[in-house]
């Protein structure tokens, strides 16, 4: 088993950033995205996401769930 390097995460705090980060990872993706949430609980029926990261591999963006 070989150790995958993630990338650093891109903090993004505005619609722009999002806008830019999703422009690229669908412009830029070859091998497929990548992604994370971090939640309040597991139950799909009560809790909710708070954060989310996508990655291309090379890139990763990291965002408050709100923007999804």
């Amino acid at each position: 088993m070989e150790w995958v390097r993630i990338p650093p995460a891109e903090w993004l705090e505005t619609e722009n950033q999002v806008i830019d980060a999703f422009t690229y990872l669908l412009n830029n993706n070859i091998d497929g995205i990548a992604y994370d949430t971090e939640t309040t609980g597991l139950s799909i029926y009560k809790d909710i996401p708070l954060l989310a990261s996508f990655s291309d591999g090379i890139r990763r963006f990291g965002f408050e769930a709100e923007w999804l």
